[in-house]
């Protein structure tokens, strides 16, 4: 019996397993001849791994960036600002300036850690968020091994599956019942 336990247990871990060896080859998406397009990513960290710090692209909001994922925006060429929420007290590279060109594209990493805070005030750590300017080649490779995209109208098949609600079936806060309420 405990034969079997173990073998159905083996198979389950090998059947989860296989779906993670699905790898999504990433390819770039050639910039326009009259814009640039940014990559910016996170690869997946336990540490922060449940912040997702706003960015900031010329003091506008953009996105937040989110654990093991990435974005990818045109925007106009010239001098480009992206910042890390200001009004957050982040540590690191939380502010970086490009100039980007027309018909280019460029990749940001953004690293997380924690940092041990010895001051007195009252949190023990500090949350590192660092923007990384990264070449091409490596990007595309990291991109690929760590992230899924965070864009709604994908062109990769399969990383993000929105759920749509076709019925009103299902759990509704609307259907349960608080016990103290009566």
């Amino acid at each position: 019996m405990a034969f079997k336990f173990f073998l159905f247990i083996a198979f389950i871990c090998t059947a989860a397993c296989s779906t993670l060896d699905e790898n999504i080859q990433f390819t770039p998406k050639p910039a326009s001849d009259d814009s640039a397009t940014v990559y910016l990513y996170r690869p997946s960290s336990m540490s922060n791994a449940a912040y997702s710090p706003e960015l900031l692209v010329n003091d506008e909001y953009k996105l937040s960036i989110k654990n093991g994922q990435y974005s990818s925006m045109t925007l106009p060429p010239g001098k480009t600002i992206f910042e890390i929420e200001p009004n957050k007290n982040y540590a690191g590279i939380t502010e970086i300036s490009l100039i980007l060109s027309a018909g280019k594209s460029y990749y940001i990493r953004t690293d997380t850690s924690l940092k041990l805070d010895a001051s007195a005030t009252y949190e023990p750590y500090q949350r590192v968020f660092n923007l990384i300017v990264v070449d091409e080649a490596l990007a595309v490779s990291q991109i690929e091994k760590c992230c899924l995209t965070n864009e709604k109208t994908s062109t990769q098949q399969g990383p993000i599956h929105e759920v749509e609600k076709s019925s009103d079936e299902g759990f509704s806060v609307d259907k349960t019942l608080n016990p103290f309420s009566h």
